[in-house]
């Protein structure tokens, strides 16, 4: 039931009250985590497009690499202070904005969502570091040829 205004009455949250005054039942919350069709559906289409984008990425493969190789050489005919100023700022914001989003997260006291961003970041620092190694190793053994 609302007011005049349209807003939602006390009583509509409380519960009936029993015909014989006693007290009102409360209403017991609806459930959070309730599952439909359409997140199924949604799944699905998800799942659809990320094989279509691996498929894309394997038949596009030489253009990819083309198109990297093309970004390097652009990267070196920069000046190297300004080339060193993009890095360093990339590197900067990439740094520092998973702990200020987590900040955020934290000030707005939304623990739920930092319950869930921790483990993925922790993963995410796994797989960086055996990443950084995998490089490192490629790197001694000469697999992997970096130049400016």
């Amino acid at each position: 039931m609302t007011d005049r205004h349209g807003m939602l009455l006390s009583s509509d949250l409380v519960g009936e009250a029993a015909a014989d005054g006693a007290a009102p039942t409360v209403d017991a919350p609806p459930p959070r985590d309730v599952r439909r069709a359409a997140d199924l559906l949604r799944l699905l289409v998800s799942l659809a497009a990320l094989a279509l984008t691996l498929l894309v990425a394997v038949a596009t493969r030489d253009f990819a690499r083309r198109a990297q190789q093309g970004l390097l050489t652009a990267a070196t005919a920069l000046p190297p202070a300004l080339r060193d100023a993009l890095v360093g700022t990339v590197q900067a914001v990439a740094m520092l904005a998973p702990p200020a989003a987590l900040v955020v997260l934290v000030v707005r006291r939304r623990f739920d969502a930092v319950s869930r961003v921790l483990p993925a970041a922790a993963a995410g620092d796994r797989g960086r570091g055996a990443l950084e190694a995998g490089l490192v190793a490629g790197l001694m053994t000469g697999v992997h040829q970096v130049r400016w």
